[in-house]
């Protein structure tokens, strides 16, 4: 064993050498007053030399030849605390910026694509005159019966009030379907109440729409159903009625 001691009190011990200019520098020193070590020069770690941390050495980080890594191997997470936290490309675009306390934005292409707000998640995209946002649900499964949702929810999704789900059919060419739901799934009311078919039918009370619109409410019970089309001043209603048997 070799030990570099120095017994002053509050003194250092300095590491210097060639600075490749003719002179010298130091590269770093053991700081005997802050009880520390400091790196004056760059210190290299070539390809797959760890920097560990821990006194299991957890904590990894280290570039493998081909990627640049911060591994944590330990039973923990990871924790990264900051004020703002920016992650950027090689070119310095924004990729994610998060704000403290606020919001937390991502970009595509240096372009801000959602945020997160203190009313909840916005999606943006300027194209004027053509498509502007876009929302993909995708079940990537791809088959017969698949489906996707969106589903509102409150309680901790403890109560589930509505959801709409497009669904492929279960026959070729397996085309689809909006269904739309409202109840509530803790009491198993949560149950299909409309939907429009993939021929543009739409359906209240049935799920095979034969007709533009299909409206069949023998499955609710009712023996005399009626339906009614009036605007909101009263000034014109339609009535349909099923006649008593």
């Amino acid at each position: 064993d070799l030990y570099i001691i120095n017994e002053a009190n509050d003194r250092d011990i300095i590491f210097s050498s060639d600075d490749g200019a003719g002179g010298t520098a130091t590269y770093f020193r053991l700081d005997g007053s802050d009880v520390r070590t400091e790196f004056e020069k760059e210190a290299r770690f070539n390809d797959n030399v760890k920097a560990t941390f821990g006194t299991s050495g957890d904590l990894q980080i280290y570039h493998d030849a081909s990627h640049s890594r911060i591994d944590e191997s330990g039973t923990g997470g990871l924790i990264i605390r900051t004020g703002d936290f920016y992650l950027r490309n090689p070119s310095d675009e924004e990729m994610i910026y998060a704000t403290s306390g606020g919001s937390v934005d991502l970009y595509y292409d240096n372009t801000l694509r959602l945020d997160t707000t203190d009313d909840g998640v916005a999606i943006r995209k300027d194209n004027s005159g053509a498509l502007g946002p876009v929302l993909l649900l995708d079940n990537t499964a791809g088959g017969n019966g698949d489906s996707s949702a969106i589903v509102f929810a409150s309680g901790g999704n403890t109560y589930q009030r509505a959801q709409i789900k497009c669904t492929a059919d279960l026959v070729a060419p397996y085309n689809g379907s909006i269904e739309f739901y409202t109840g509530r799934s803790d009491l198993a009311t949560l149950t299909e109440k409309m939907r429009i078919a993939y021929d543009g039918n739409v359906g209240i009370g049935t799920t095979s729409p034969a007709y533009a619109l299909h409206v069949d409410t023998t499955a609710a019970g009712a023996t005399n159903p009626s339906y009614i089309v009036s605007d909101s001043g009263g000034g014109f209603q339609a009535s349909l009625n099923k006649p008593e048997s």
